[in-house]
Formats: C-alpha cells, structure tokens, sequence
C-alpha cells in the first residue's frame, strides 16, 4: 500500500493497479477497484464531505461519493498532497495550492 488515512469513515488504505481498501475497524478490510484494469497507481487517499477523494499517477484526483463512480477532479503532475476540510478539498503542488469544492462540480 502507498498510503494509508484514519477519516470519519474508518481507515483507507490506497496502493498500485487501482486498489483502494476500506476498514471500520483496522482488521477486517474490503477492497475497492479505481478504474479499469491497471488504469492508476494510487498514492494518496482523504475523504469527507460524503466524498472520497483518491490522487493517482500523473497527478491526477479522482473523487466519488459510492467507491465505484469516480470523476477526475483536477490534473497537476507536480501534486505533493491533499487534506480535505470545511467542504473543501486542498491540494499541494510544487509551486500552487489548488482549493476544489465538490459540491460545486
């Protein structure tokens, strides 16, 4: 796994060929599919708002509200990492924070 988050939901784990797991709990986990096929490499995960929030390869974020229906949020190949609060999401690049407010897309 390439990163891993406690959320308001339970702890979320995200690795490569588009794997995302799920756990209430920390010991019992359910796996999750993002894309098709070895479509991403997953490196960072965050979730609130009803949101789940996924940052792939080539800097991109993807976000869904079931963990089935994923929408690309925005590209930025320089992305360092998210945290999403206060109905926002909040994205770092090398150079630019990009604020992304999901209920607005």
């Amino acid at each position: 796994m390439n990163a891993v988050e406690y959320t308001e939901v339970g702890f979320l784990a995200v690795g490569n060929a588009g794997t995302l797991m799920a756990s209430k709990d920390g010991w019992d986990w359910k796996r999750y599919k993002v894309g098709r096929d070895l479509e991403w490499d997953l490196f960072g995960v965050a979730y609130g708002g009803g949101w789940y929030f996924v940052a792939a390869n080539e800097g991109v974020i993807l976000a869904s509200r079931n963990l089935r229906d994923w929408v690309e949020l925005l590209r930025d190949e320089d992305m360092t990492g998210m945290v999403y609060g206060n109905g926002r999401l909040v994205v770092g690049s090398l150079w630019k924070l990009h604020v992304v407010e999901p209920e607005r897309r």
